[in-house]
């Protein structure tokens, strides 16, 4: 898959008005960064598992892509036969590959540096 179709699907998934295919781009996507850990898309995927106005059966479908991107081993994955949406998510997951979690290890860090900055150019 070329970068130009990745970013195609990126776009689409973003900007689409069709969850159900809008889910089928997140799909492809999956498979193009399976076990990759790859922290852009897995956010892009947890933010759509995470919108409440997008129906629950692509909700389910871009949760089970998010176990693909992430390195979740196969055999932790839930039953899907007893598996219920959206009470039985790991939502620890999600959360951690949110944009919103992402944002406070950046404002983190810019304290960090900032504190940091600050002890550098302090006049003792």
């Amino acid at each position: 898959m070329s970068s130009e179709s990745v970013r195609e699907l990126i776009r689409y998934v973003q900007n689409g008005h069709d969850d159900r295919r809008r889910a089928l781009a997140i799909s492809k996507l999956s498979l193009k960064y399976l076990k990759s850990d790859d922290r852009k898309i897995a956010a892009l995927i947890a933010a759509f598992v995470k919108d409440g106005s997008v129906d629950r059966v692509s909700r389910l479908l871009a949760y089970i892509c998010l176990l693909d991107v992430s390195r979740c081993p196969v055999d932790e994955y839930p039953d899907m036969a007893t598996f219920r949406f959206p009470e039985d998510v790991n939502w620890h997951l999600v959360d951690g590959y949110s944009c919103k979690g992402k944002r406070a290890s950046v404002q983190i860090w810019d304290r960090w540096i900032n504190i940091w900055d600050r002890w550098m150019n302090r006049d003792d």
